[in-house]
């Protein structure tokens, strides 16, 4: 069996630092996608995220109106990643930074954690009688996406409703950045209340003991014409009757859920130094292929093997 692996390198200055254990007080920061021409909604994603995050959550651009720029700011450091429900029109492209292939590359690479996508727009409106119910929905997305971080140390995603007035072209950013298609459904629907499928829906839904509900909490819905590997379908609209309404909630656990693990011996090494990784949970002679892939990209990603022992684990020090 050959197992491929691609561990990711941060260069700073002359330093490599490979981030595979950011510090706690990083660990506790959330990061929400922010457009300039449309921030809204991420103003009050920011808002009710607060208080959950105590590492600060910050807003990410092109680094300007104090927004961190995504093609440069290292994304390990954050649990989560939130893109708030944003809508293109013909004058309006509020998701073309996400669609700039130097900030596709750096995502596709950092979103090892899981991911879930929301057929909603809890970052909309502000009517006193559903903000709270709006604000721990969103907490709740935030706080499911980023529970694995302590395992594979890069963010979760939470993704809210496209609302881009081509319906065929909704979620068409996804797929270059996560590898799978997701598209609306073109059948409008407005549900009060849903209804959960699974363990996840049941996390993200609950409110002190029951199920969070508030008008026009989900409209739409998701499909995914293509099949998605490892996307499981989590909640639907309650319609009143037997018959359920559309997907209202996707989500994919990420990366690194497997036994396989490999760990370096410090976070940050001086020039010419040996980068000791270490490997445990393989299979008992397997070949492991180690890519190194640095962000921002400065030279061609290398690549080495090694193989793992009658114990399935192995030390490599190939590489400084």
């Amino acid at each position: 069996m050959k197992t491929t692996f691609r561990v990711h390198a941060l260069w700073l200055a002359s330093v490599l630092a490979l981030p595979f254990a950011p510090t706690s007080a990083e660990a506790q920061k959330a990061l929400v996608y922010c457009p300039a021409i449309d921030q809204s909604g991420c103003t009050t994603v920011r808002s009710a995220l607060l208080s959950a995050f105590p590492g600060g959550v910050e807003t990410g651009d092109d680094g300007t109106n104090g927004s961190v720029d995504l093609k440069t700011v290292d994304l390990f450091q954050y649990a989560v990643i939130v893109v708030p429900s944003l809508a293109e029109t013909d004058s309006t492209a509020p998701y073309a930074l996400l669609r700039d292939q130097a900030v596709v590359d750096r995502l596709k690479l950092a979103l090892l954690g899981r991911r879930a996508f929301w057929s909603g727009t809890p970052d909309q409106g502000a009517l006193a009688t559903t903000r709270p119910q709006k604000d721990e929905l969103i907490r709740n997305l935030a706080a499911w996406a980023s529970g694995n971080f302590a395992t594979v140390n890069a963010p979760g995603l939470v993704v809210l409703q496209d609302q881009s007035d081509v319906v065929t072209r909704r979620y068409s950013w996804v797929q270059p950045i996560l590898g799978f298609q997701i598209v609306a459904d073109p059948k409008l629907a407005s549900y009060n209340s849903v209804r959960s499928l699974t363990a996840a829906g049941n996390a993200i839904l609950a409110s002190s003991g029951s199920t969070l509900a508030y008008a026009n909490m989900a409209s739409f819905g998701f499909q995914t014409p293509s099949g998605a590997s490892g996307v499981s379908l989590d909640a639907v609209g309650q319609t009143g009757t037997s018959v359920g309404g559309q997907i209202v909630l996707l989500t994919q656990m990420g990366a690194n859920t497997g036994g396989a693990v490999i760990t370096t011996d410090t976070d940050d090494y001086p020039p010419g130094t040996p980068v000791i990784m270490t490997g445990t949970g393989f299979g008992a002679g397997e070949t492991v292929t180690l890519t190194l892939h640095e962000d921002p990209l400065l030279h061609p990603d290398r690549v080495y093997s090694t193989t793992a022992d009658g114990n399935g684990g192995f030390v490599y020090s190939g590489f400084s």
